[in-house]
């Protein structure tokens, strides 16, 4: 975790990273201090054979946090982020959100009305993925340049059904 969290910390260094994800810059340190629920994200590159088998060999690429302000009665607030432009428009976003959305309401039991998010007003494509995850937006903050999400209509069977059609292989998501 320590190395993954420093790739993070390089990441956040990125002002566009930061405008993106309505994020302030952080010392490693106060980045340690935040990390309530960090789930790394990974991509898979391709197999290597191994004495014991196939390996998959993957490169992170980004993450999926949960941060809860007022402890879990209060609201979370859910953020992602994929570093490399390369890697964003690919399908990982909403991947690995449905399945954080998923493990949090079933795993944590946090309802879907306390989910939150807050997106930089210019990241149209993080807004849009919200959106389509069942958030509207709940108001816009002029002041900080952002937008606030809460979740309303999607269920935790509806993010599941959405998995099971993707087919999606939970090794994909590291703790």
């Amino acid at each position: 975790m320590v190395l993954k969290l420093q790739k993070y910390h390089e990441w956040m260094q990125d002002v566009t990273l930061r405008e993106a994800t309505a994020s302030e810059p952080l010392t490693l340190e106060e980045e340690y201090e935040m990390q309530q629920l960090t789930f790394i994200i990974l991509a898979r590159q391709h197999h290597s054979a191994s004495r014991s088998g196939e390996e998959r060999e993957s490169r992170m690429i980004g993450d999926v946090n949960m941060f809860l302000a007022d402890g879990f009665e209060g609201d979370a607030e859910c953020e992602i982020m994929i570093a490399d432009p390369i890697d964003r428009g690919k399908g990982y976003a909403g991947e690995a959100m449905r399945i954080f959305l998923s493990y949090i309401t079933t795993r944590l039991n946090i309802r879907p009305s306390q989910l939150i998010a807050r997106i930089g007003n210019t990241n149209q494509a993080s807004i849009r993925l919200f959106q389509t995850l069942g958030f509207v937006i709940e108001r816009v903050v002029d002041v900080f340049e952002q937008v606030d999400l809460r979740c309303s209509r999607f269920s935790v069977d509806e993010w599941d059904v959405i998995l099971a059609e993707r087919e999606y292989d939970s090794s994909s998501l590291k703790q």
